[in-house]
């Protein structure tokens, strides 16, 4: 055993010090009969922000509940802060009697729009791309409110198979992503065996976004893996018993071109991992993935923020011509620029540029036109090598 010593072991997060800034503000809601809240909600007070899966079961979400959607919601928590040790989440509990997706601006705006992806557990709906778009849509109107954000969503999804599922890819629905990958053992099996109902692993990949910058796609191989202990350590797609390691290639290629979101493998790697973050909409959009979209409102709020202090104030004209003065558009420009700077500093963006036309009567019109390129960092996708013996070495 060798000489006696003092073994010291240095923890790690202790401390809890926040993450920076507020991408890592997440919401999860469900929908839960009146009679069946936990102790900590009720009908008049639905929502609340926890930081912990400590903090949730204080609440009353127990794995050990009598109520399935309770016990599943608690699954589901443990599994975001799995991924997101330091994440934020607010946890919205909304009357099952109606489900109402559009439930999601109420998250919202009691998060005063501080969510930047929010996850749907609907543990009794059988799955419908018209709620994807329902749900799409209430996020439109959320973006008319400066609070934009991207949903998971997950509904029952038992019965469908690789074949049968529906083409996201066919929708417009950019700001939703739909959860397709569950645990083929564990506790994400035997809570599917006990109600009957697929638990698609929507607090996982919640986390997974949390955890990740956003230009990043969280099927980053090298930075994201999904297996928590046992869990998910051998994926499956809808429900358990179709195991993603059975599958052939071609199959897993129609899923990811339908645009689910699903685990896979990497020969030579050990753990799991998300195949990469498809949006319901098709791949040839500007916003085909997540991240893509998650990029972009980040540019949204940060520029919203710094020019709506300009809203109302006194802006100075040339003389000589009637236009803008050159200061003027400078300032402007500048406090554009500041918000794509930070990003292209985060390595969230390549490159950004604020414009504006000199040349406008703002004098006339009271409004200012500007116009923000912005140069999106490259996501790895797919890599073509080509590979054989040479005589020699150029």
């Amino acid at each position: 055993m060798g000489l006696g010593d003092v073994v010291i072991t240095r923890q790690e997060g202790g401390v809890g010090r926040p993450l920076p800034g507020k991408d890592h503000y997440s919401g999860i809601m469900t929908f839960i009969a009146n009679a069946d809240l936990p102790a900590g909600f009720s009908t008049s007070d639905r929502i609340k922000q926890v930081f912990s899966l400590a903090e949730a079961e204080s609440l009353g979400i127990v794995a050990t509940s009598a109520v399935d959607e309770v016990k599943v919601l608690h699954y589901h928590i443990d599994q975001f802060f799995f991924m997101a040790p330091k994440g934020v989440l607010y946890i919205g509990l909304f009357d099952s009697l109606s489900i109402d997706y559009t439930t999601i601006k109420d998250l919202q705006n009691f998060a005063d729009g501080e969510l930047r992806q929010v996850g749907i557990v609907d543990l009794t709906t059988t799955f419908a791309t018209a709620n994807v778009t329902t749900i799409d849509s209430a996020i439109d109107d959320l973006r008319g409110d400066h609070k934009p954000l991207i949903a998971l969503y997950g509904a029952d999804i038992i019965g469908l198979t690789i074949a049968t599922a529906d083409d996201l890819r066919a929708l417009t629905d950019s700001k939703v992503g739909c959860v397709g990958l569950v645990d083929s053992a564990n506790l994400g099996k035997t809570l599917s065996d006990d109600t009957t109902y697929a638990i698609p692993e929507v607090g996982l990949v919640l986390g997974g976004f949390a955890a990740a910058k956003v230009n990043e796609d969280p099927g980053w191989v090298s930075k994201f893996n999904l297996v928590n202990g046992a869990r998910m350590q051998d994926p499956a797609i809808f429900e358990p018993s179709i195991l993603i390691k059975d599958q052939a290639g071609s199959a897993l290629d129609t899923a990811f071109d339908k645009g689910w979101i699903f685990g896979r493998k990497i020969v030579g790697r050990s753990g799991t991992y998300l195949a990469g973050c498809p949006a319901c909409i098709a791949v040839t959009s500007d916003y085909a993935y997540l991240n893509d979209t998650r990029t972009m409102d980040k540019a949204v709020r940060g520029v919203y923020s710094r020019l709506s202090g300009y809203l109302n104030a006194p802006l100075t004209v040339d003389p000589s011509t009637g236009y803008l003065a050159e200061d003027t558009i400078g300032t402007l420009v500048a406090v554009c620029e500041k918000t794509l700077d930070e990003m292209v500093t985060a390595n969230e963006l390549s490159g950004g540029q604020a414009l504006i036309n000199p040349e406008q009567n703002v004098l006339s019109t009271g409004k200012v036109e500007v116009t923000l390129k912005l140069i999106a960092r490259a996501t790895g996708r797919e890599y073509d090598v080509s590979i054989g013996y040479a005589l020699t070495l150029i």
